[in-house]
């Protein structure tokens, strides 16, 4: 599918743990601001202790969650992203 100017992506980020048991996860995502505005975070409530989260103008993302108690194992979504398109990729740049 192809996104327009206005058009909200969600991007969800997910772990793959195997039978290994996740106490923590740090996301780093980066985007190219002039294309996408970050409107909103929003985790998932697996890993519920959110211990850090930042956000800059440069469009990066930091976000760290964790837990004390129930360790998930496998493949779980940790967050979910909401991305408004606000502007077209540069010809030639990377995707």
């Amino acid at each position: 599918p192809v996104a327009r100017v206005g058009d909200v992506v969600e991007v969800s980020i997910d772990v793959e743990a195997g039978e290994r048991r996740v106490d923590g996860v740090a996301a780093f995502v980066d985007f190219d601001p002039k294309v996408f505005a970050l409107e909103g975070v929003t985790s998932s409530g697996r890993l519920p202790l959110q211990l850090f989260q930042r956000r800059d103008a440069r469009g990066q993302l930091d976000f760290i969650v964790g837990t004390f108690g129930s360790y998930p194992t496998g493949t779980f979504p940790v967050a979910s992203l909401r991305l408004r398109v606000i502007g077209a990729p540069v010809e030639g740049a990377a995707r």
